[in-house]
């Protein structure tokens, strides 16, 4: 064989050899199609045989029974009427907040949220330290705003922070209500 016939027919013979190596799984996938599947339905026909459980019935519904609501009074499903000019229990005698003052930094906090860690006193007014949830102490004194009710804080001692928080009636009107802070532990 001279040199020139040698890398021709190398490479034909590693065509035909990745011809072969590529026709090897298509062979073999096709064995796998044969037509007897015996096995395949004994299988099927054990799994059917076997005893499956008992389903209890699907219990009986009682009828539903109609009950028609007949208001006495105010319906508790209508909002409720703010009288206005009469002194009635319902009514509100509490001012608004004032929203157009400015927002004081522990008033976008909740009151659960703030933490009285001390007190101090600078030439005899008492300032409370309160932690926010950032972590920022701050200093606050009587008559100064914290918490996300408006509340306005009415006492400092060294155990506690007193406030009174303007929060909803419920009729439209506003009511003042107790909160503390005390002094946190951690």
């Amino acid at each position: 064989m001279n040199a020139s016939r040698r890398p021709r027919a190398r490479r034909t013979m590693l065509r035909l050899l990745l011809l072969a190596l590529l026709a090897l799984p298509v062979l073999a996938g096709l064995t796998g199609c044969s037509r007897n599947m015996s096995d395949l339905k004994a299988y099927i026909k054990r799994v059917k045989s076997r005893h499956s459980g008992h389903v209890q019935p699907i219990p009986k519904m009682k009828p539903y029974k109609q009950y028609t609501y007949v208001a006495k009074g105010r319906s508790p499903f209508e909002p409720p009427v703010r009288r206005t000019g009469s002194k009635s229990k319902n009514a509100s005698s509490v001012p608004p907040p004032d929203r157009n003052r400015p927002p004081q930094p522990l008033e976008k906090f909740p009151l659960d949220a703030l933490h009285m860690v001390g007190t101090i006193q600078v030439g005899g007014v008492t300032w409370a330290l309160v932690r926010d949830s950032n972590g920022t102490v701050h200093r606050v004194r009587k008559g100064d705003y914290m918490g996300q009710n408006y509340g306005k804080i009415i006492a400092i001692t060294s155990s506690k922070i007193s406030l009174v928080e303007k929060v909803p009636d419920g009729v439209g009107g506003w009511k003042d209500r107790k909160a503390s802070v005390a002094l946190s532990q951690k």
